[in-house]
Formats: C-alpha cells, structure tokens, sequence
C-alpha cells in the first residue's frame, strides 16, 4: 500500500512521509520523526496547534536521527532547519499511528523566525 501512494505522488510531484515515532510529547505531539518511501528520516517539530496542528520538518541525516534518539542527543534541533535546503509542513488532525502525510514544501526564506526550535 505504501508504494502504491508513493508510486501516485510521484505522478503528481508529491512528497509523503509515514508517520513513525513521537520525540516529545506533552498535552500532543510537540516533536516526531517520519520516513519517506526511501527511508531518508525527517524531523517535525509543532510551530501551530489548532484542529489540525501544523508541524514543519526537514529531512535529516541518518546520524542526526540516531542523536536524536538517544539518551543524551548532542544536537541542536535549530540547525536541523537552518542548514536545510528543502523544509516541508504536514498537518496532523487525530491519530497518528501508521499515518502517511503530505509533505508541502515552504521556501527556505519565507521561514518564520519563531517556527524555529529555540535550541
């Protein structure tokens, strides 16, 4: 089913993402990391709740995903966004599990300051 929707994505120059942990989580989803169909991580942070929460992401390294989930991450989840050449946003509206979500690509330099983790 997943390369099913990637193969329709491709047709119409979508990106997805499958939904695969929560990084942090209080009263909701604050942080979370998904794949693409290739594997390649990407990171989420929360930037807008609402009824639909609005999360932006970056497609990260494998190394930084591995930082990430350890128990001391020895990264800056800030430079994650600010050395990035492609950042997306996805919208959550409920359950997350097995989720696949659109990823909507922003330019870089339409970014908001403040969507930015402050670490």
């Amino acid at each position: 089913m997943w390369a099913q929707y990637c193969r329709e994505c491709e047709l119409v120059g979508k990106v997805l993402m499958r939904y695969v942990d929560t990084l942090s989580y209080f009263d909701g989803i604050h942080a979370f990391f998904g794949t693409d169909d290739s594997g390649r991580p990407y990171y989420c942070v929360l930037v807008d709740e609402g009824s639909e929460d609005t999360y932006l992401c970056s497609r990260i390294r494998p190394t930084e995903l591995t930082s990430l989930l350890s128990d001391y991450p020895n990264i800056s989840t800030r430079l994650l966004f600010n050395g990035a050449t492609e950042i997306y946003t996805t919208k959550i509206g409920g359950t997350t599990e097995n989720d696949i979500l659109e990823l909507t690509p922003i330019d870089v330099n339409d970014l908001p300051s403040d969507w930015l983790p402050d670490d």
